[in-house]
């Protein structure tokens, strides 16, 4: 629980210097605003993904352990992995294909240049 517990806090002080630098190199305005706008779609998508594997893959894996042991585990663990990242391809694939219209969607309020800005930073966020 220390070790999760200390991870977690490590990882959510690394996004915060993220944020730090983010703000350092682009400033306040519409940089800022089109790297946020840019990045909110894939955060989300990953999260949803992320949780759902979590919740969905840890009681399996401690049932497999337990009764098949732990060889039957790292197979489970390999496949699993596998599968996430091809979901994860395709998560990107299906957001680079409607990314246009959702940033326009979300971003109706920018200038177009400031819309431009988002859409490349979301691509290459993808």
């Amino acid at each position: 629980m220390i070790v999760i517990a200390a991870a977690t806090f490590a990882v959510k002080l690394m996004a915060m210097g993220k944020d730090i630098i983010v703000v350092d190199h682009f400033g306040l305005g519409d940089a800022l605003d089109a790297f946020l706008t840019a990045v909110a779609i894939p955060a989300f998508a990953v999260t949803v993904i992320g949780q759902s594997f979590s919740g969905a893959f840890l009681p399996e894996y401690v049932r497999v352990r337990e009764r098949e042991g732990p060889a039957a585990a790292k197979r489970l663990f390999a496949n699993i992995m596998v599968l996430n990242f091809a979901l994860l391809a395709a998560c990107a694939l299906v957001l680079a294909l409607i990314g246009k219209p959702v940033l326009d969607l979300v971003a109706s309020e920018f200038p177009e240049p400031k819309r431009a800005l988002a859409y490349d930073l979301f691509l290459l966020l993808l």
